[in-house]
């Protein structure tokens, strides 16, 4: 029987950091390079540089991890000062 796919995610204060997580257990991808050149192809692509890009706005950091046949982990860390300000 095959394996369901699955995804966890999770949003949680670590220190001075909020910490924003998903993770699955579906196809993955090979390197950002080549997954860009892929999806290009495809006429998307956008998905990871636009994750980036508003996690840069709240001077956070994203760590995208993926191998193929191994799912994905997406990792966003934002200062909890910058959270709280743009929040309210």
């Amino acid at each position: 029987m095959p394996t369901l796919p699955t995804s966890k995610w999770c949003c949680q204060q670590a220190g001075h950091e909020v910490l924003l997580a998903v993770q699955d257990n579906g196809k993955g991808f090979v390197s950002l390079g080549d997954s860009q050149r892929h999806a290009k192809q495809r006429g998307g692509g956008h998905g990871v540089s636009g994750m980036k890009h508003r996690t840069q706005m709240f001077n956070g950091t994203l760590r995208v991890s993926s191998a193929l046949g191994q799912g994905t982990r997406v990792e966003a860390r934002i200062p909890l000062h910058e959270w709280l300000a743009k929040a309210s």
